[in-house]
């Protein structure tokens, strides 16, 4: 009796409420994100784990996928009011971190952050929303570590340009604790510059290790 009468519940709200995949727009469970066909997309590939880049001052660059394989749901997230994607990203993020014998093992995160402006075009920080959705899922520390002033986007820039355009750009914002080690989290490396920067910074607070974690990269 209980059961139909949920399962009558859910119905309704499927027909009052209709909910669509947030990619191709086909007819979903409102409970849904993705429809499976756009799941199995995001989610048919192993991970990529680390990447064979070395940095300056990196320790290791670990990441869910190539850019061409997610390209669609990082721009619908992105550019796009589909904040709920953030949920289906940091799963993507967490499929790296457990499976990894040493980022499973740091339980401190942060993120590189968005600048004023990028914030007030989006409506929101597309980065520290998806970190906070990978604390909740892997049971992590989010320590918010730095912040951005503003500068041309990286996306404008050709990648000499790039690689000058974030020295100076990221700063601490505040310290509450400083653990050894960090996973640091951004969607997409191309050039590497601001990741490398950003884990510059972290290290001149006495961060031991910083390590990249990313949905992608593009190099």
């Amino acid at each position: 009796m209980i059961k139909n009468v949920i399962t009558l519940g859910y119905n309704l709200i499927n027909q009052l409420f209709p909910n669509t995949c947030v990619l191709c727009e086909q007819k979903i469970d409102f409970r849904q994100i993705l429809c499976q066909d756009c799941r199995e997309k995001v989610f048919g590939v192993f991970p990529v784990m680390s990447v064979n880049k070395k940095f300056r001052f990196l320790d290791k660059l670990w990441t869910f996928t190539k850019y061409d394989e997610i390209r669609d749901v990082i721009i619908n997230y992105k550019f796009t009011p589909r904040i709920r994607l953030s949920k289906i990203l940091a799963e993507a993020l967490y499929k790296v971190y457990r499976s990894s014998p040493e980022l499973k093992n740091i339980p401190h995160i942060t993120f590189v952050p968005s600048t004023k402006v990028s914030k007030l075009q989006r409506g929101f920080d597309h980065i520290e929303k998806l970190t906070y959705e990978f604390s909740k899922v892997s049971n992590t520390e989010l320590l918010k570590f730095l912040k951005a002033i503003n500068k041309k986007p990286q996306i404008e820039l050709d990648g000499k340009t790039r690689i000058s355009n974030v020295i100076g750009k990221y700063r601490i914002a505040e310290i509450k604790t400083i653990p050894e080690k960090i996973v640091l989290i951004d969607d997409i490396v191309t050039t590497g510059s601001t990741i490398d920067e950003c884990a510059k910074v972290l290290k001149s607070i006495g961060i031991k290790e910083v390590h990249g974690l990313t949905l992608a990269y593009n190099f």
